[in-house]
């Protein structure tokens, strides 16, 4: 089990659409993701929903543009609706539609436009990615603008934990935690979420265990306590407490509701017994 609600999205496998003749759009973002690495270039991702009037706009009459089609040549570009895709808007916390996500090839973010975005604002930022398409890169040059801004920090430790760059992830993801004024603020609990896991995905067992029960202490009323919950419980059976494990995953057996980690649950209860 993989299920990473604050460091991955799930990938959705659909056809290939041209939505004109000028810029050929991708309706799957694992296949955008693949190209992105063949042809090394950034992704473009337009999110739209039905009932959105301006996305109908930005389809029909921003996009086709000479100008904007041309400086599409050099993404990857994507089409899809935003309300098939709630991992995806979560990860980016996508607030409405339109909005134009740029990312490269480890799904990092490099910029987000939300809203009536003009043709100058399409071209400007997608000339902004293009000067500098890593994700890293970007943030570091933010945080030296910005060295107290707490988000940064944890923006630059999600594009490290991507690149598996583990400890300068939990360098980045506790100073986000230092520099934060309120310890229960949300960017807060995800630090502290993404640090347990990448004990967790280190296989530093013991510092993963006594990180999920801080979590699980302190955020009774997470979204991610569940999630914790599991981690908790795979990391037990890691350590040979099976009695522990076990009486654990039974007891939030019947909350889980995501399919993969329910079977990954049942698979581990099995080989306890």
């Amino acid at each position: 089990m993989r299920h990473l609600p604050h460091l991955v999205f799930f990938l959705f496998f659909l056809p290939t659409i041209a939505i004109h003749s000028e810029t050929i759009w991708e309706s799957s973002i694992a296949k955008a993701l693949e190209r992105s690495k063949q042809e090394e270039k950034p992704i473009l991702i337009d999110l739209y929903a039905d009932w959105c009037t301006y996305c109908k706009v930005l389809e029909k009459e921003i996009f086709p543009d000479k100008e904007v089609s041309e400086t599409l040549r050099s993404f990857i570009t994507v089409r899809i609706d935003g309300e098939a895709f709630p991992n995806l808007k979560k990860r980016y916390r996508v607030e409405g539609y339109p909005t134009i996500l740029f990312i490269d090839s480890d799904t990092n973010l490099l910029g987000k436009i939300t809203g009536l975005a003009t043709k100058s604002m399409i071209l400007k930022y997608a000339k902004q990615v293009l000067l500098d398409p890593s994700a890293e890169s970007l943030v570091q040059k933010e945080i030296k603008k910005y060295p107290e801004k707490a988000n940064l920090y944890f923006r630059l430790g999600t594009v490290q934990y991507q690149k598996k760059n583990f400890s300068q992830a939990l360098k980045s993801f506790q100073t986000a935690i230092d520099l934060n004024k309120s310890k229960e603020d949300v960017l807060v609990q995800d630090s502290e979420f993404n640090i347990a896991l990448i004990h967790f995905e280190s296989n530093s067992w013991k510092e993963a265990k006594a990180c999920w029960y801080d979590f699980i202490k302190r955020y009774p009323k997470s979204p991610n306590r569940l999630d914790a919950q599991i981690y908790l419980g795979l990391t037990l059976n890691e350590l040979g407490d099976k009695k522990a494990a076990k009486d654990l995953l039974q007891q939030i057996k019947s909350d889980i509701e995501d399919p993969t980690d329910k079977e990954t649950v049942e698979q581990i209860l099995k080989e306890i017994q």
